[in-house]
């Protein structure tokens, strides 16, 4: 069973990496977030600062349980980069099987053609002894393999 949310909970400071095109940083930035319990622990809600491109940016994460019995934990998840409207994610395959890992959720958005929807996986895991969050967010285009789009790597700040 994975580690409780509240493992996460806390002030959190580090760098934000973004890639438009697998393999191309487009973006390196400075990273806060904010992890606080909700629902008597059952749920965990991350707020962040951080900029793209010279521009700021803020967001929010909702993670809590499925509504499936066991059926792991899901993500409502919104920035001011993206759509104003909430992506939800569900329950996802994970990239990797690290121990550390938390969440893996997926959902989808439209790519703004009439082709099928993209895949969006959101990860949160914490590594390094839990000295390291990693929220890690993988693009999924149709018909290829999933790439890194968006890295959050961050240290307690308090």
């Amino acid at each position: 069973m994975p580690e409780p949310l509240t493992a996460i909970e806390g002030a959190w400071r580090g760098t934000s990496r973004t890639w438009f095109q697998p393999g191309e940083l487009t973006d390196e930035s400075s990273f806060e977030a904010t992890a606080k319990p909700l629902a008597a622990g059952g749920a965990l809600l991350i707020e962040y600062a951080s900029s793209m491109q010279g521009a700021p940016l803020e967001g929010a994460l909702l993670i809590g349980d499925a509504p499936e019995e066991d059926a792991g934990r899901a993500i409502a998840w919104v920035d001011s980069f993206h759509s104003p409207a909430l992506m939800h994610l569900q329950p996802g395959a994970a990239s990797a099987t690290d121990e550390a890992l938390l969440v893996s959720a997926e959902g989808s958005y439209s790519a703004g053609d009439d082709g099928p929807p993209w895949g969006w996986r959101i990860e949160i895991a914490l590594e390094d002894a839990g000295a390291t969050l990693a929220i890690r967010h993988f693009n999924i285009v149709p018909g290829h393999d999933a790439y890194l789009g968006v890295e959050w790597l961050a240290t307690r700040s308090s």
